[in-house]
């Protein structure tokens, strides 16, 4: 992550991360909310970031043609609003994923944490996402929709 540290997230250093997140908004209002659909914008904002969303499932579509990419498909799920989205990353160049041990004890630490979207010098865009178990996700994508 580029403006929020996923240690001071990790351990609750509220103050420090309270800064991290006011300095990321700045640059997400300015850079990437013009850049990404608006759909996808007017949704994440709805559901403030998906925080608290669980992943339900994750699937990857890919091509074997060289000149096509992969697509990756995050199905999420609220509980409190009976709610499941879809992300879907088009055109995807790399895709990383730890989904640890903790992640799967205990209920409260599949929940999406904290997450940046960066824009890339490539005209590619990166999505990283944290849980509270530490298990993350991280996408490069040219475009991404919102199934809602």
């Amino acid at each position: 992550m580029k403006h929020i540290n996923q240690k001071d997230y990790f351990n609750d250093n509220i103050e420090i991360l309270e800064k991290q997140i006011e300095e990321y908004n700045v640059y997400f209002n300015k850079v990437i909310k013009n850049c990404l659909p608006k759909q996808f914008i007017d949704s994440y904002l709805k559901y403030n970031g998906f925080h608290d969303f669980e992943i339900i499932s994750l699937n990857s579509n890919t091509s074997t043609r060289k000149e096509t990419y992969s697509n990756i498909i995050i199905t999420l799920y609220n509980n409190v609003d009976d709610k499941t989205i879809k992300i879907v990353y088009n055109s995807v160049i790399k895709f990383q994923n730890d989904f640890n041990k903790n992640h799967f004890e205990q209920w409260s630490y599949d929940d999406y944490g904290i997450d940046e979207f960066i824009k890339l010098d490539n005209g590619f865009y990166s999505h990283e996402v944290y849980f509270p178990s530490e298990s993350y996700y991280y996408v490069e994508f040219k475009e991404i929709e919102i199934i809602d």
